[in-house]
């Protein structure tokens, strides 16, 4: 067999103490942020959450998490109600993973994630395979420029991500599903062979890669390494923006789209009663 020993990486990247101050910036409007670090090539489920409103407490816990964890934040703000529920500046471990959508205060940030193809998705993503996405994600970047839109772009580990500050939208199921449109919208036009537009991360309790700590998506290789994720660029914060009714129209062809292809299901997954009544008369 093929010696494989020389391919894995024996360095790992430190988090970046700025790029967690910056991140924690971007979240500047909230009281407290809520982290979650998910265990890496772990057995067990559980998963540590922590709701913080002590940046010196955060980056010590990040210290001692981020080697062995993934580590996300909260990307819309929780409701206060949760410093009431669970002691802040400390971790828990629970075994659901998942936000409930009860606890979102507002849905103030629109995440267009822009994930590199790779040939497994449990591998990072190669040197090429970013670039390749740098360098082809571009129309996506100058079509929503060019509909008025500021966005903070950064870098996951693996993609990129594009953050665009909305005007605040009621925490709804159907603003909701509204996001979801849009970012389907985006996926039909610009994705290509080099990278994907993520139409999943549309939730209210949604988490993002939490900037300035390590992507680890697969073992880390010289070819496949672990990255740092980082904060290429940061938008104008006070700038928000009306992002449903900026695309109602390509939202409300999704929509229409949607319900089609359902009602199209429907139709031919409904059983023909008058045919069955006949077979059994005969």
């Amino acid at each position: 067999m093929k010696d494989h020993s020389n391919i894995y990486k024996a360095s790992i990247p430190n988090i970046d103490i700025d790029t967690i101050k910056a991140t924690l910036d971007l979240h500047s409007e909230e009281s407290f942020v809520e982290l979650r670090a998910i265990p890496f090539m772990s057995k067990n489920n559980y998963v540590k959450i922590g709701y913080y409103d002590d940046t010196e407490k955060l980056i010590v816990a990040l210290k001692s998490l981020d080697s062995a964890h993934n580590i996300y934040l909260g990307l819309n703000p929780r409701k206060e109600i949760l410093t009431h529920a669970y002691q802040l500046n400390t971790w828990i471990e629970i075994r659901d993973s998942g936000g409930k959508a009860e606890d979102i205060e507002k849905i103030s940030k629109v995440l267009v994630d822009l994930d590199t193809k790779r040939p497994h998705k449990k591998v990072n993503a190669s040197d090429s395979e970013i670039e390749l996405t740098k360098s082809n994600m571009k129309p996506i970047k100058e079509y929503l420029s060019s509909k008025g839109l500021l966005f903070t772009e950064a870098f996951s580990g693996n993609g990129f991500h594009l953050t665009i500050e909305t005007i605040g939208y009621k925490p709804t199921q159907e603003n909701e599903t509204k996001i979801q449109h849009f970012l389907s919208f985006l996926k039909q036009k610009f994705e290509n062979e080099f990278f994907e537009v993520d139409s999943g991360v549309f939730d209210r309790p949604r988490i993002s890669r939490f900037y300035g700590t390590v992507s680890k998506k697969g073992m880390n290789t010289i070819e496949r390494p672990w990255r740092l994720s980082k904060i290429i660029h940061k938008a104008d914060l006070s700038q928000k923006f009306d992002v449903l009714s900026l695309f109602k129209n390509e939202i409300d062809a999704i929509q229409a789209s949607s319900n089609k292809k359902y009602s199209h299901h429907e139709k031919n997954n409904f059983p023909d009663i008058v045919g069955l009544f006949q077979s059994e008369v005969l």
